[in-house]
């Protein structure tokens, strides 16, 4: 993901979508905080392995705290139109301090 990063920055790309999480479906904080790193001034997205995590509203803390600029989600189900209502939720408890983005 290092390498995919930086050749992104090189070709100048304005954003980058990556993601990763524990073998307890929590996102990895050590991982992401090197691949953020690595992103430089580029915007950053987490992307739909969101939707593995059990606990979205924690895990939407941890990635503001991180620095994301937003994450990618189907509301935990199989597209966004049915995950409709945990998307605005989880809008709503941001404080638009995160972009949520429907997909799937």
């Amino acid at each position: 993901m290092i390498n995919l990063i930086n050749f992104c920055k090189k070709i100048g790309c304005k954003g980058v979508v990556f993601g990763v999480l524990n073998n307890k479906n929590e996102i990895d904080i050590k991982k992401c905080k090197i691949l953020l790193e690595k992103s430089g001034n580029m915007s950053t997205t987490f992307h739909k392995a969101f939707d593995k995590i059990g606990n979205v509203f924690k895990a939407i803390d941890e990635l503001i705290l991180l620095g994301f600029d937003r994450v990618l989600t189907s509301g935990k189900e199989k597209n966004a139109l049915k995950g409709i209502k945990l998307i605005n939720k989880l809008a709503k408890s941001t404080h638009n301090k995160i972009s949520i983005m429907p997909g799937g």
